[in-house]
């Protein structure tokens, strides 16, 4: 994919005992981090470590999964265009397309 620096495997997945996400690929630079999800929508997710994520300037909402440091799930929703998320103790966050991870809706975050 253009823009995006992967290590040696592109792709990982997140599980939990009653989920498992589908492939995601890690945003590894800054450019990466900024651009999410634009250039690849579709089945593939997006892991970002940062400390909060926003869809200003995004057309739709995003389904967001906040992460600690041990991976454990701090906040899980699905945002709006126009919103910032920005969780206590979230260091890791998934982005995907609403609809592919069971969130609820968090619109008003």
């Amino acid at each position: 994919m253009k823009g995006y620096q992967v290590s040696a495997t592109p792709q990982c997945s997140l599980r939990t005992p009653s989920w498992r996400s589908g492939p995601l690929v890690v945003a590894r630079t800054r450019r990466a981090r900024r651009v999410g999800l634009k250039p690849a929508p579709g089945p593939l997710g997006l892991l970002i470590r940062c400390r909060s994520v926003h869809t200003v300037g995004m057309k739709a909402p995003l389904a967001i999964v906040a992460l600690d440091g041990a991976g454990v799930v701090v906040w899980a929703g699905v945002v709006r265009p126009g919103r910032v998320v920005c969780p206590r103790r979230a260091v890791w966050f998934v982005e995907t397309l609403p609809g592919t991870i069971p969130v609820k809706d968090a619109s008003s975050a």
